[in-house]
């Protein structure tokens, strides 16, 4: 055991006392200086009610004079670090004793025995060991200077302590606007509800509330109070641009409002709202022309029309037509100012339209996959346009979508004679055209017997070859009545049938007028010729007196 454990005891106390006056006095000094900065803030903020920007200068000021006063008194207290050596220096010091108090402390240690002569090393232990037992290392040290600096903390904790206890709103605002925060020190009049032309507005806000109001507009501000009834509520109003200032009195209305209204806003204003004591922060009303938008629509038709009369979609129409399965496509773009926003709805669905940056102009398109990209049936559509203001145009755009009629295929037909005998094959010429194609031709037979009986029967006489259907299409074909067993006063109808060409989609027929065949016997065949034969020479003759100018009656 060391001979000298006791001193180097209260060597440590010693310096255990010593660093605890250092640190204590350290932090009253900062607590003193940390919340009468704080005091000082809040006396500037309350008073003179500073913006964002003044407090924000306000807060680097603090934090300034707080690190300046810390490295200036504070931080020499709290960097010592003193060592038994450095105390027993001290108390040498304090007792006029020479070095041996030091000199003990070193030869008592491990390496002692290599500095020198033993018994001299221990001669000087033994001889600071015996004198030490009374020797009081506290002489000379004194608590003074900690208790006065602790009092002074503990009274502007008291302060603070106090403003929170007695006025908790106006604390906890000022520690929300102390690090830049938008609460608003407590009024005996409170503004509870702002509104612009109906739209509820914030009343305090981390910014300034920009409210859009198209140009021409009428403007009407309702303003609702609580607490203390204010004489009065005006806006302090200063136009943006001319930076010319003026006051709108408010004027009184039902349940604490109070309201100001005129027809038109000359041009874009900062205003803010006073009600009593109470103030809003700083609000823009924005006059903004409407969105002029420019609306286009396109329809490419159907492969199976491509070539064929198809109408184009002229520019900026909302009503139009286009063949079913046309691939529709829609552009819209504005003329003064950028959207925020489109969206096409037709019945109970809303296509949000996409936009394409990658022309001068941003023009929104709609998606690929949308369920309008084809056609298939007619439809109403209305867009929901907003711009970056939040305006919509007016009015608003709609149209219909309607389905183009594709006209049945036009069909004729035709045949020598109408009077046939039972196992005739009459040859019938017919002809079908349509704008986009023929599918097929095909003839509906109907006989219908003396005794009233009927039977029919279709048969297809032109195909479209795959793929390459004909605009127009001619032909003739034989039509054996032969299998039908006809007899002499039997009726057999013919009448063309032409389906046209429509790609995927369900094919439209059209008809020609019915050919009759009245069946009869060789005698019929003959007269029939003979009323031919006289047919064509009354025609003859017709067409003789016509060349010679006779046969007209004169005047």
């Amino acid at each position: 055991m060391s001979r000298l454990a006791a001193l180097r005891a209260r060597l440590q106390s010693l310096r255990s006392a010593r660093a605890g006056v250092r640190w204590g006095n350290a932090l009253a000094l900062f607590l003193v200086i940390l919340l009468t900065g704080w005091l000082i803030c809040f006396a500037l903020d309350w008073s003179l009610q500073l913006n964002r920007w003044f407090r924000a200068a306000v807060l680097i000021g603090w934090g300034t004079a707080v690190a300046a006063s810390v490295h200036r008194w504070i931080w020499p207290l709290v960097r010592i670090e003193e060592s038994l050596e450095d105390v027993a220096l001290v108390v040498e010091r304090e007792h006029a004793i020479d070095s041996d108090l030091v000199a003990a402390l070193q030869f008592d240690g491990p390496l002692a025995p290599a500095w020198g002569s033993e018994r001299l090393s221990a001669a000087v232990v033994d001889y600071v060991a015996e004198f030490s037992q009374s020797l009081d290392v506290f002489r000379g040290f004194t608590w003074e200077g900690l208790p006065n600096r602790a009092a002074l903390a503990a009274s502007a904790l008291g302060i603070v302590g106090a403003l929170f206890v007695i006025a908790p709103e106006n604390a906890a605002a000022f520690w929300n606007r102390f690090w830049l925060g938008g609460a608003r020190y407590p009024t005996a009049t409170q503004i509870v509800e702002l509104t612009i032309n109906g739209i509820a507005v914030p009343v305090h806000r981390p910014h300034t509330e920009r409210f859009a109001i198209p140009q021409e507009d009428a403007l009407r501000i309702v303003v609702r109070v609580a607490g203390h009834p204010p004489r009065h509520v005006r806006g302090m109003a200063r136009g943006v641009s001319s930076r010319e200032r003026a006051e709108w009195s408010f004027a009184s209305g039902a349940d604490d409002e109070f309201v100001y209204s005129t027809q038109q806003v000359v041009e874009s204003t900062r205003l803010i709202i006073v009600a009593g004591d109470a103030e809003s922060d700083p609000i823009e009303i924005h006059v903004v022309p409407l969105p002029v938008v420019d609306v286009n629509w396109s329809a490419s038709p159907p492969p199976y029309a491509r070539g064929g009369p198809v109408g184009n979609v002229a520019p900026g129409a909302r009503q139009f037509a286009a063949l079913q399965g046309s691939k529709l496509q829609l552009a819209a773009a504005a003329i003064n100012k950028p959207l925020q926003r489109v969206e096409l709805k037709f019945g109970n669905a809303t296509i949000p339209l996409i936009a394409d940056a990658s022309q001068q102009d941003t023009v929104w398109r709609l998606p690929d996959d949308s369920p309008i990209s084809e056609l298939r049936e007619p439809f109403h559509y209305e867009l929901n346009i907003v711009d970056i203001d939040g305006l919509q145009p007016r009015p608003g755009i709609s149209g219909d979508v309607r389905l183009q009629t594709d006209r049945l295929p036009r069909v004729a037909a035709a045949v020598v004679s109408r009077r046939v005998l039972p196992s005739a094959a009459p040859k019938i010429s017919y002809g079908a055209a349509d704008d986009f194609g023929i599918r097929e031709v095909r003839w509906q037979v109907e006989v219908v017997k003396s005794d009233g009986e009927r039977q029919s029967e279709s048969r297809r006489v032109y195909t479209a070859p795959s793929g390459t259907p004909l605009q127009t299409v001619k032909g003739e074909s034989t039509l054996d009545l032969t299998h039908f067993g006809l007899e002499k006063g039997d009726e057999v109808r013919v009448t063309v049938v032409a389906d046209d060409y429509r790609g995927a989609f369900p094919s439209s027929s059209g008809f020609s007028e019915p050919l009759i065949f009245d069946v009869t016997d060789r005698n019929g065949i003959l007269e029939s010729l003979l009323e031919i034969d006289q047919q064509s020479a009354k025609q003859l003759d017709e067409i003789i007196e016509r060349e010679l100018g006779i046969g007209r009656t004169s005047r």
